[in-house]
């Protein structure tokens, strides 16, 4: 493809009005013949001659010259020339335009929105279109969506562009990019254009066949969110309630958080956040009944960013949670007895009336099937893996482990002596564990040595070895992995 060219190169064909403006150069003399007796004169009229005589060579004319420059500018005009830059020089573009939440986002009062600045560079690179490209639009938020096929008519994409608008989710590039990969498999590009505020993860878990021109939006003003919340049961069967409040790098200012329970206020506070620092607030909230929580955050100044300034949580009713262990289990049994709010199964006469329960703590194969919205299983390799890891008798040690993980917190493995010795098949890789939807908790020499699935609402921990056979329940750190 040359990077030079004409819209309208059939007009050409105006090229051939130099022959008569040539032409009637050579025939604009017509002066009637006189005889004088001067001889001042001659050498013009030789000149003159000359010029008009055909194939020979005239005499510089400076006004013919500037009329022949000014005609093959109004040709050149005519044919409507181009200088391809790099995004005009691709044929065929799909352009990804995030429009999540933080696209919302405005630069200073009253002004525009990032998705708006999204808009109006797609609309300078459309009106710029050539006739031989075509573009196609993709927007995402949560979920991808194509707006257009690949076309190059101005209106349709045009009225497309107009139609995207902010949707108040997070931003999934991932599912974006798996649409325009399974879209290169019947059409072909090379380049895809992705124009987003940078906010979703780094790198994908799959390889991209086309080149990614990411443009990321220009830095917004000031804004101060809501980042975290969540809910922690205390003994006296009350909700702490944990809110945190961040603000961006170059936000400073004074703030109200509210707390309302269905629509009663139960608690509101002011603050002051300096630049790129946060506050963490606690408010207290009865867990007798079932309730909707909110928390609305109001900057006293201006804030770019809306969406982020109102949270909401659900909280069951409170009641002492049901955890089930087996007798065998006698370790996690003790460590379970002094610990509050909680109902332990079997009972002290072996017996168990519920089907449901919290947390399934078993070492037993055959009470898998028991039902609890968190399990941890000792001693036992999960079906799925055993192709990958097999469990030997020779012992082990920790290499390492996840101290951010919420079952590890607080919990020191160094020096852990364990029998067991679970072993990751030859070749096999921590990937190979993390495409089954594991993520290994605990490394040993040869194998992983805990590992954590989550599918939906239930969450699930494999402790590949037994903790009878290592020196786990006699460490200061097991009442506290327990509790945890």
């Amino acid at each position: 493809m040359s990077w030079f060219g004409f819209y309208a190169p059939s007009m050409a064909w105006l090229a051939f009005l130099i022959v008569p403006l040539v032409l009637f150069y050579f025939l604009k003399l017509k002066r009637p013949r006189l005889t004088i007796t001067s001889l001042v004169l001659w050498q013009q009229v030789i000149n003159d001659s000359r010029v008009n005589s055909p194939f020979q060579r005239f005499k510089r004319n400076l006004l013919l010259l500037l009329q022949l420059i000014l005609l093959i500018l109004l040709i050149a005009a005519a044919m409507q020339p181009f200088w391809r830059g790099r995004v005009s020089r691709i044929q065929r573009l799909p352009i990804l335009i995030d429009c999540s939440a933080s696209m919302a986002a405005l630069d200073k009062p009253a002004g525009k929105s990032r998705l708006d600045a999204v808009r109006e560079k797609v609309t300078e690179i459309i009106d710029g279109m050539l006739p031989d490209q075509e573009l196609c639009l993709i927007s995402f938020g949560r979920t991808a969506r194509r707006r257009t096929p690949f076309t190059s008519n101005k209106k349709i994409l045009l009225d497309a562009l107009s139609q995207i608008e902010v949707e108040d989710v997070p931003s999934d590039v991932e599912d974006a990019l798996r649409m325009t990969q399974a879209l290169e498999r019947t059409t072909t590009f090379s380049e895809v254009l992705l124009l987003s505020d940078g906010n979703f993860p780094t790198e994908a878990d799959f390889e991209l066949s086309f080149t990614l021109n990411y443009q990321r939006c220009e830095h917004p003003g000031p804004n101060f969110g809501i980042t975290s919340l969540n809910a922690r049961r205390t003994p006296e069967a009350m909700w702490d309630i944990f809110v945190r409040i961040e603000g961006s790098g170059d936000a400073e200012g004074t703030m109200t958080v509210e707390v309302t329970r269905d629509g009663e206020r139960v608690g509101k506070e002011s603050l002051s956040i300096a630049k790129g620092e946060s506050e963490r607030i606690v408010f207290r909230v009865s867990g007798e009944r079932a309730s909707s929580v909110e928390v609305k955050l109001t900057p006293d100044g201006f804030d770019s960013l809306a969406s982020d300034n109102r949270a909401l949580l659900d909280l069951p009713a409170l009641r002492r949670l049901w955890v089930y262990a087996p007798a065998s289990l006698a370790s996690f049994r003790h460590a379970l007895k002094p610990l509050a709010g909680i109902r332990l199964f079997p009972d002290e006469d072996g017996k168990t009336t519920e089907t449901d329960f919290d947390l399934v703590i078993t070492d037993r194969a055959d009470e898998k099937t028991l039902s609890g919205r968190t399990c941890l299983y000792v001693g036992l390799v999960p079906e799925a893996l055993s192709g990958l890891v097999t469990a030997g008798k020779k012992g082990t040690q920790v290499v390492d482990w996840r101290r951010n993980s919420a079952l590890l917190q607080h919990v020191e493995l160094r020096d852990l002596i364990v029998l067991d010795d679970p072993r990751s098949a030859e070749n096999v890789q921590e990937s190979d564990y993390e495409e089954l939807g594991y993520e290994v908790l605990v490394h040993g020499t040869a194998g992983p040595l805990l590992l954590e699935k989550r599918e939906g609402e239930k969450l699930s921990y494999h402790m590949l070895f037994h903790t009878d056979r290592s020196t786990l329940p006699y460490r200061v750190g097991f009442p506290i992995l327990v509790s945890n």
